[in-house]
C-alpha cells in the first residue's frame, strides 16, 4: 500500500494560464476599455478584467460561466496583482452591455428579432486589429447582416461543423448563461472574441515545444499547456511563480515582473 502525505502548500494545477492572462492585458485590455467605455471610477472591475475573467474559465478547461467561482477563482486569487471578478459581476456585466431587440416583419406576417450588438462587434473588429491578425490600412470584406433566407435544405453547408464544434464544446456555446436572444448575444460575441484570442496565442506560442499544433482545440491546449503546477512564492524583491515541470520551454512565456 503506498504512502500518502497530504501537502497544504498553496499550489495551482493551472499554473500556464498566468502567461496567457500576461498576454491578454497586454494585447487588449486598453482596446477592450477605450471600445467598451469605463465601467467604474473607484471601486468595481473593469470590462477588460471581465473578460480576462471570462476568458480564464474556458482556457482552464470549465464548461460554464459558473465554473469560475465554484472551481476556478480559489486558484486565480494565488496571483500576487490579479483582479478577479466573481461569475456573477460577469453575468451581470453581459447584461449592461445588452441592446434592445429589434423586430423584423415578414411579408407573411411572423415577426422576428435580431440584434446587432454594436458595441461587441466594434469590439471584435478592434481586437483583431490589437492582436495582429487583422491589418489596419488594408481592406476587409465583413459579411455582417441580417436577412432572413428561406432554406430548401438542411444542413446545405458543412464547412461550418468545425466551427461551432469548437465553440460549443470549447467555449460554452452549449449552455448558454441567460434565458433572452439579446443577452446571449453579447456572451456569444464575448467568447468569439476569446476564440480570436486563442488563435492569436496559438499563432505567436512555439507550439512544438508543448506537444501541440497551431490548430489545436483548446481542450487539448488545457491538457498540454495550461495544466501545470505551479506556486508562487515571495523573495526579497518580488513575486517569482515556480513551475513544476521538467519542459523548459515555461521558462521563456514570462515577459513581465510582477514584483
Amino acid at each position: 500500500m503506498a504512502k500518502i502525505q497530504i501537502k497544504s502548500e498553496k499550489l495551482t494545477p493551472f499554473g500556464g494560464i498566468f502567461s496567457i492572462i500576461e498576454q491578454f492585458d497586454a494585447l487588449l485590455a486598453q482596446t477592450i476599455d477605450s471600445t467598451l467605455g469605463l465601467r467604474c471610477t473607484m471601486f468595481g472591475y473593469q470590462y477588460s478584467e471581465i473578460l480576462r475573467s471570462l476568458m480564464c474559465v474556458y482556457l482552464c478547461g470549465g464548461s460554464c460561466v459558473e465554473d469560475f467561482s465554484t472551481h476556478l477563482m480559489k486558484h486565480l486569487s494565488l496571483h500576487p496583482t490579479l483582479r478577479t471578478c466573481s461569475a456573477d459581476t460577469i453575468l451581470r456585466a453581459i447584461g449592461e452591455l445588452t441592446y434592445k431587440n429589434i423586430t423584423y416583419k415578414s411579408a407573411s406576417g411572423k415577426s422576428y428579432d435580431f440584434n446587432t450588438a454594436d458595441k461587441m462587434n466594434c469590439l471584435l473588429i478592434k481586437a483583431l486589429l490589437a492582436t495582429g491578425q487583422l491589418k489596419s490600412g488594408q481592406e476587409y470584406d465583413f459579411d455582417f447582416d441580417h436577412q432572413f433566407i428561406e432554406t430548401e435544405k438542411y444542413d446545405a453547408k458543412p464547412t461550418y461543423k468545425k466551427f461551432f464544434y469548437d465553440m460549443n464544446n470549447g467555449l460554452g456555446w452549449n449552455r448558454l448563461p441567460k434565458s433572452f436572444m439579446a443577452q446571449n448575444t453579447v456572451f456569444l460575441l464575448m467568447t468569439a472574441l476569446i476564440r480570436n484570442f486563442y488563435k492569436a496565442i496559438m499563432q505567436r506560442l512555439k507550439t512544438h515545444e508543448f506537444g501541440l499544433r497551431a490548430t489545436s482545440r483548446i481542450k487539448t491546449f488545457v491538457f498540454k499547456f495550461i495544466s501545470v503546477p505551479a506556486k508562487w512564492i515571495k523573495t526579497s524583491r518580488r513575486h517569482v511563480l515556480n513551475i513544476y515541470s521538467d519542459n523548459n520551454a515555461y521558462a521563456n512565456l514570462f515577459k513581465t515582473d510582477f514584483g
